[in-house]
């Protein structure tokens, strides 16, 4: 059952739970003692903290601890289930993939004295739930809203809306007039999370109780079936799955990463692999939050995304239309949000072979790793200079997000080259000249050695973090796809009483 909470902070030293020696006792999945080798690693990892739990005081412990704990555990895991690097709003899921986890555990009661427990499509929940948004006790999404007609058109097709639907019309703004879910700083934030925690149960639900229609038994496969020792017909397609129109699915995922060998196959292994990162000072984000005094960008994501989604179609225009590589064959992109909670998307793009050659001279005009000249491009000097530097890690702050064991995971600072080249595996090394040229961060003289390559032009143009990386020869092509199509970020997180 999923709950919203206010904060999810790496650092929280001020919340404290008390912990029953009994309970303190992590699960072993049965199925991770038939992996391989690397995996057995868990394991033992899993029954360390068990005896260690056995043998020491746990009467009382912090959340800071436990954080720690996941922290040990997400070494196995890297960065995707890392903890989140800035205070942000989550949704819980408790318990595991059943019926269970799409009810919410919100108790009211009633006038006789009875405890009732309210579904997430109760037109009261969000009153409820949210006093101070909805003093009045509005209602709030419920089933059976009709559409409105407009100008006498028939309706046709669908005649009642959908509960996302429903939270994306109120959940827009509209000049002077008071929206809860926008106007409320992190309590609107939580009431966003908690809505579409609602569209997700509701989804979830449909799914559950229509397994019949999504046949769910060819999933599972009566071969698989027998080897798992199912003898009999009745233990086959007894589990719950997910179709690949269910966005996030594994089967999602999997499919999306199947088109991309499809286009592979028919293409070649794609071009350039660029990472457009949101930048919360852009002029239409300032230029939105302005209205309501007070507020931060953090505190609109609904404008950050938008905002973020307009950028994000006019780069895939601009690669499609070959104004800036030349004509594009095909584009495949995916988008994520970062553990300090802005957006971001990873895309493929495939190039006409007339257009773009792998060659180093041609490379160097396109993708460059070397900061500009400050007194000829002032523009270009001091955007790669905000965006476009990495770190400072290492020995000058050992504790960045990218230290790895006491290396920078993203293998940064990189070595000085005269010129690019391509090594056996396919990878490019970009031209590093040590021609003088520094930034400052934080107080440190950084050179062309913490440069990300980038792409003067779109850098220029939009103003954000437009990591540009060339791709063609690589040898990883399957662990590129995988990682585009990985699905988004996770945290584990421990509450125990």
């Amino acid at each position: 059952m999923p709950i919203s909470v206010p904060y999810l902070q790496p650092d929280c030293q001020k919340v404290q739970t008390t912990i029953a020696r009994n309970h303190f006792c992590p699960i072993v999945p049965p199925h991770i003692a038939t992996q391989n080798r690397r995996k057995r690693k868990r394991l033992n990892y899993f029954k360390a903290l068990a005896q260690q739990a056995s043998e020491t005081d746990l009467s009382l412990y912090s959340l800071q601890d436990m954080f720690e704990s996941v922290k040990e555990y997400t070494n196995f895991l890297k960065d995707r289930y890392g903890l989140p690097a800035a205070s942000e709003l989550a949704a819980l899921v408790i318990g595991d993939a059943s019926i269970g986890a799409t009810e919410f555990d919100i108790i009211v009661e009633c006038h006789s004295g009875e405890f009732k427990q309210i579904h997430p499509i109760h037109p009261a929940l969000m009153a409820l739930q949210y006093p101070l948004l909805f003093p009045y006790g509005e209602p709030s999404y419920h089933l059976g809203i009709k559409y409105k007609q407009i100008d006498d058109q028939p309706l046709t097709g669908r005649q009642a809306i959908t509960m996302l639907e429903y939270f994306t019309y109120y959940a827009h703004y509209r000049k002077y007039v008071p929206n809860p879910y926008t106007c409320c700083g992190r309590l609107s934030d939580q009431a966003s999370v908690n809505a579409y925690s609602c569209v997700e149960s509701e989804r979830l639900t449909y799914h559950f109780f229509h397994q019949a229609e999504l046949r769910s038994e060819t999933y599972q496969g009566i071969t698989e079936a027998i080897n798992k020792g199912a003898s009999r017909g009745k233990d086959v397609g007894i589990k719950r799955t997910l179709p690949s129109s269910f966005i996030g699915s594994k089967r999602y995922l999997i499919q999306n990463y199947h088109d991309c060998m499809a286009i592979c196959r028919v293409y070649g292994a794609p071009q350039l692999f660029i990472t457009q990162t949101c930048n919360s000072n852009w002029l239409e984000i300032i230029e939105g939050i302005k209205y309501e005094s007070g507020q931060k960008p953090h505190d609109r994501n609904d404008i950050i995304v938008r905002v973020f989604h307009l950028k994000l179609h006019e780069l895939l225009n601009d690669l499609k239309d070959g104004s800036t590589f030349g004509s594009a064959l095909a584009v495949v992109h995916t988008n994520e949000f970062q553990k300090r909670g802005l957006p971001h998307s990873h895309i493929l793009t495939w190039l006409t072979h007339d257009k773009f050659e792998y060659l180093p001279s041609s490379i160097d005009h396109h993708v460059c790793a070397e900061i500009p000249n400050k007194e000829i491009d002032p523009l270009g000097y001091y955007l790669v200079e905000e965006f476009m530097i990495h770190g400072p890690c290492g020995k000058h702050n050992p504790n960045a997000p990218c230290m790895k064991n006491g290396v920078c995971s993203k293998r940064f600072p990189k070595q000085y080259r005269q010129e690019t080249i391509i090594d056996q595996d396919g990878f490019v090394i970009y031209r590093r000249r040590d021609d003088g040229r520094t930034v400052t961060r934080i107080g440190i003289q950084l050179d062309n050695r913490w440069v990300v390559p980038y792409n003067m032009i779109l850098l220029k143009k939009y103003q954000a973090h437009i990591n540009v990386e060339v791709c063609n020869r690589t040898n990883l092509i399957k662990y590129l796809f995988k990682y585009v199509m990985k699905g988004p970020d996770y945290a584990c997180v421990s509450l125990i009483n």
